[in-house]
């Protein structure tokens, strides 16, 4: 269980860090329904592979603190701006496997989801994968963005990169 929540926080910093614009105007449930979980809470940041070392994407530090009983919100730190961003995301369940919908702001609001793939015995690596259908945009409900996420579960096309989180504190 604790494996799932951090790989919520880095599916979290890689939506931020990723998502230029939302990949679908509805998220996949109407009503947020999975708990949060308060291992998920604290600061994350993104790393990738290069060689055989893993170094920082970028000087963000993704927060996740807990909004209500059902949501988190997501602020996002850059060494750079004074002001943080801020956001909400909440969790799925789709066939008992775990995606992060997280609010993406701006002119073409909406959401983006990243699947949660893997999680260090430690809990503090995360690794997600973003989900690449661009026809997302074009669903008319709830339902429908399920129905799609369902039908391509297992199909690894359906997924673009992967990231990987990890815990700062």
């Amino acid at each position: 269980m604790k494996q799932y929540f951090e790989m919520l926080v880095f599916a979290v910093v890689v939506i931020l860090s990723l998502a230029s614009c939302a990949d679908a105007r509805y998220p996949i449930d109407n009503t947020p329904s999975v708990k949060v979980d308060a291992r998920l809470m604290g600061g994350w940041k993104v790393k990738e592979k290069k060689g055989n070392k893993m170094v920082s994407t970028d000087d963000m530090v993704y927060m996740i603190n807990k909004h209500n009983d059902f949501e988190y919100m997501l602020v996002t730190k850059t060494g750079r701006k004074k002001e943080a961003e801020t956001t909400t995301a909440f969790l799925s369940d789709v066939n008992k496997v775990q995606f992060l919908n997280v609010y993406i702001k701006g002119d073409t609001a909406g959401y983006s989801f990243f699947r949660i793939l893997d999680i260090n015995e430690a809990g503090n690596k995360l690794t997600i994968a973003g989900i690449a259908d661009t026809t997302m945009r074009s669903l008319t409900s709830a339902e429908q963005v399920r129905e799609r996420i369902t039908k391509n579960l297992n199909n690894p096309a359906f997924y673009r990169d992967t990231a990987y989180l990890f815990k700062t504190k």
